[in-house]
């Protein structure tokens, strides 16, 4: 008898049950990423010999014009509610092309795509080329995107890698990172404050906008340390819904504020503006340390 060895393959494409096409990565350490075409929108994350590290939903929605609850949507080209469009831009509705994966020097390099097309030009007339990148292997995650002016005018904009981390007790977690930086409270962005605590707790809802962020942040757990860093992007949300604003939010499951808290590298004080050829990059990167 002949015994054939598995052929890594570093990705593979296929639909999942509602139809929408994603791709999953798998690094030669075992290092697990996924991502759907639609919205390029990171689902998992699950580094070399651990445990998934991104919430999703349970009770998310999937389909051609719907935001998946949890993971890392992709905010561009406008944070929240802060300008014409619908709530954090169209680019996390609309289909990005894969655009292939390859191992460098022990990592795992996935790159997709996306460009203008007749859809966004009725919304935003400027023609331009996004990019996202992802770095997988080890324990370490890196999402970059990349962001492209290829019209004849400038342009500016605003966004977001909108992370969610799956935690397991959002009262038995801290954050770090935050002493020293200017924030607002998501509901008044007419006073600023100044974060005078080392370590961030949780008893209750928190949806913050941090200024010029430029420390590493730590989301600490009794049994492990998931540490984030970034680059690019000037600012930073934490957010968690609590009992009563998760409470009504129909795609997140009613003990789901327990088990997440979002991250999000950002863009919000200042918007990037682009000139003709000129481009931005900006990325967040994770590390978990045991």
């Amino acid at each position: 008898m002949v015994n054939f060895s598995p052929v890594y393959s570093p990705y593979i494409i296929q639909n999942d049950s509602h139809g929408l096409p994603r791709v999953s990565l798998t690094a030669l350490d075992g290092a697990y990423a996924e991502i759907y075409l639609h919205g390029a929108h990171i689902t998992s994350w699950i580094p070399a010999g651990g445990q998934e590290q991104l919430f999703l939903s349970a009770a998310s929605q999937y389909g051609p014009d719907a935001s998946i609850r949890g993971g890392v949507p992709l905010i561009f080209p406008q944070f929240c509610n802060e300008g014409p469009f619908l709530k954090h831009g169209f680019a996390r509705r609309m289909d990005w092309e894969f655009c292939g994966a390859h191992e460098e020097q022990g990592k795992l390099i996935a790159n997709f795509e996306f460009k203008h097309n007749l859809k966004t030009l009725a919304l935003w007339p400027f023609p331009f080329l996004a990019k996202l990148e992802l770095e997988l292997g080890g324990r370490k995650l890196k999402v970059s995107l990349h962001v492209h002016n290829s019209g004849p005018t400038p342009f500016s904009f605003t966004g977001a890698l909108h992370t969610y981390f799956k935690i397991n007790d959002i009262h038995r977690i801290t954050v770090d990172g935050f002493k020293g930086c200017r924030y607002y409270e998501s509901s008044d962005r007419q006073n600023c404050h100044v974060q005078q605590a080392q370590t961030l707790q949780f008893n209750g809802r928190l949806d913050r906008f941090y200024m010029g962020l430029s420390n590493e942040l730590s989301i600490n757990e009794p049994d492990h340390r998931l540490d984030i860093s970034s680059g690019g992007f000037k600012d930073a949300v934490v957010w968690n819904p609590w009992v009563e604003e998760g409470a009504g939010i129909s795609d997140l499951e009613p003990d789901g504020y327990l088990h997440m808290l979002c991250i999000e590298a950002a863009l919000i004080e200042k918007p990037v503006v682009l000139a003709p050829a000129e481009s931005w990059q900006g990325w967040q990167q994770f590390t978990l340390v045991q």
